[in-house]
């Protein structure tokens, strides 16, 4: 397996990268960050969302939701220019987190998904976004569910690969399914088959009809790349999509130039993670973001 940060299609920038009003930046992350980073990037999560962690059963799933996030508000800090704790959501019916106001008149559209160990952002400005990520993993009802959420088309044309292209077929089509679903700020309660996809194996996949209707799709652009091995995902942008940009998101910062504010005052943490219930301070909370922002960009 390639390491994380030797890929050549996803490289570790240097420097952060710009971002023009036209392009795409689509990073991959990992998840399974030391316990130490997760020290240092706690206080940089708000309130709710460390709520959130504790509410989670398992260490794993509360270790990686403090890591995606904090992950997040670190890339978006670096495109907006401030402090990554003063990063703020808010979140559609469904559950997609978009910048609150007045950050959210940078234009700035993301979308975030996640599963296993890694993750996925994507970035851009002035279009609506959707990424979505799926561990390839063997389903014994792959045919069953796609012949009851899939439209009729692509049930069938899905139907008469082999069985290994099926495999790669369906989280294919699934990965699309859902970032298409993202980029409408739709959830799953909707109908998968409002996206209708043509995924064949050697071809790039496109959107043929969106509930139906087959100009509407002409709007839209997919992209469907394996981030890691064993994984499948896809990208769904409203309008061209040629200018895109993969990265590595890695914790080792060799520049550690962010630029993150921090706010007078103290909250306690509670840190159900690790066990343990602290108070930070607001001068540990500036050693803890001085910290993580020498860990920025890791492997």
């Amino acid at each position: 397996m390639i390491p994380w940060a030797d890929d050549p299609y996803w490289p570790v920038p240097l420097e952060h990268p710009a971002l023009s009003l036209s392009a795409i930046h689509l990073w991959r992350a990992n998840l399974d960050q030391p316990t130490e980073w997760l020290q240092h990037v706690l206080p940089l999560l708000s309130a709710d969302e460390r709520t959130r962690a504790q509410r989670l059963l398992k260490q794993r799933d509360q270790q990686h939701f403090i890591a995606g996030r904090a992950i997040l508000r670190l890339l978006l800090a670096r495109y907006l220019t401030l402090g990554a704790e003063q990063v703020c959501f808010v979140y559609g019916p469904y559950g997609k987190p978009e910048l609150a106001a007045p950050l959210n008149s940078s234009q700035m559209r993301f979308s975030v998904s996640h599963s296993g160990g890694v993750a996925l952002y994507a970035f851009t400005y002035s279009r609506s976004i959707g990424v979505d990520i799926e561990q390839i993993r063997s389903m014994d009802s792959m045919m069953s569910i796609a012949q009851r959420f899939f439209a009729p088309a692509e049930a069938e044309r899905l139907e008469q690969l082999t069985s290994e292209a099926q495999e790669q077929a369906f989280f294919g089509m699934w990965t699309c399914k859902e970032a298409c679903l993202k980029a409408w700020g739709k959830g799953l309660a909707q109908a998968l088959d409002e996206a209708e996809i043509v995924y064949l194996p050697g071809q790039a996949p496109r959107l043929y009809a969106v509930a139906g209707d087959v100009e509407a799709a002409a709007d839209w652009s997919l992209w469907s790349v394996q981030p890691r091995p064993g994984y499948q995902a896809a990208l769904a942008i409203e309008g061209d999509c040629s200018d895109l940009r993969c990265f590595t998101f890695s914790n080792v910062d060799p520049i550690s130039k962010m630029n993150l504010k921090t706010t007078p005052g103290s909250h306690t943490t509670h840190s159900h993670e690790y066990g343990v219930t602290h108070r930070v301070s607001h001068a540990a909370r500036k050693l803890a973001i001085k910290r993580a922002t020498r860990c920025l960009y890791q492997e």
